[in-house]
């Protein structure tokens, strides 16, 4: 075998050895912050977790059961995320509009904003996953620890109107505290075993963005999110358009951008007739205002 045969082979195995290292560290704060003991961190298999290792955390605490939510988030996962945003942002500008989203400067600080973010939606009664801390762990790596959400997420349930409706519900108390998502998609809407709908995983947008421009996006995601997984038809039947119509028609021209997110895989069948729907000029529209 020549050297270079065993090159890549070399590379896994000092990534194993990292990741075991990266490991050991979030179970040392782990125990150490939380008051853990018999720590396990079990990494969670999320296809739309793009941006950090997602982990169920489960430990004793006083000699008591505890399961936590935690993310490791790595500098690849800070590079992807500054990638996405600013693709989505030429996105706006080649269509004329300006660019609306940022991403932070480190993986630390986009776990720092998260839980900042998850913070103020909590205060202000918004059902989210309390965030309980996050931590440095090496100078690239990151760790946010989240209260543990017993629920399933929209992608692996049966979305009905009244589900929908109370997806826009949760979605429009949040907005009416002037605080916006930026990242909604089937696995931020976690359906609860009492039937709540907590949003989770916020994104970011760049200060200054106008509200309007940051409720427009929402819904417009939103409103793709859910047509991934009922009729649109059933959708535009559903009491979801509870917005202003200046709203609503500013929420139009961010639908195309949904669509084309990876999060989304939606034909023209099912986006033309939510364009139609938001626009003032569509007879639905004009029939329901």
């Amino acid at each position: 075998m020549k050297v270079s045969d065993t090159e890549g082979t070399e590379d896994a195995r000092e990534g194993v050895s990292y990741m075991r290292k990266i490991a050991r560290r979030a179970k040392e704060l782990l125990e150490d912050k939380y008051d853990l003991t018999q720590v396990r961190i079990r990494p969670v298999s999320d296809k739309s977790a793009r941006f950090s290792i997602p982990c169920v955390v489960d430990g004793v605490r006083r000699g008591k059961q505890v399961r936590l939510f935690a993310k490791i988030i790595g500098s690849s996962d800070h590079f992807t995320a500054v990638i996405s945003q600013f693709m989505k942002d030429i996105y706006l500008e080649m269509n004329g509009r300006q660019a609306i989203f940022k991403v932070a400067e480190s993986a630390l600080g986009m776990a720092r904003d998260q839980h900042d973010r998850l913070k103020e939606l909590v205060q202000n009664g918004i059902p989210t996953s309390q965030p309980l801390g996050y931590h440095d762990l090496d100078g690239v790596r990151a760790l946010l620890v989240l209260e543990f959400i017993d629920g399933n997420p929209f992608s692996k349930v049966e979305i009905t109107p009244a589900l929908a409706e109370a997806a826009f519900e949760a979605m429009r108390r949040m907005h009416k505290h002037r605080l916006y998502h930026g990242d909604i998609k089937l696995d931020n809407l976690i359906l609860g075993p009492g039937g709540e709908v907590y949003l989770l995983d916020v994104g970011s947008f760049r200060e200054g963005t106008p509200e309007r421009e940051q409720r427009a996006y929402d819904i417009a995601s939103m409103l793709c999110a859910l047509s991934e997984r009922m009729p649109v038809d059933e959708l535009l039947r559903a009491k979801v358009f509870m917005y202003p119509s200046a709203d609503l028609r500013a929420a139009a021209p961010y639908v195309d951008l949904s669509r084309n997110r990876p999060d989304f895989f939606l034909p023209d069948e099912v986006i033309l007739p939510i364009k139609e729907r938001l626009s003032a000029k569509s007879p639905l529209f004009r029939r329901a205002r």
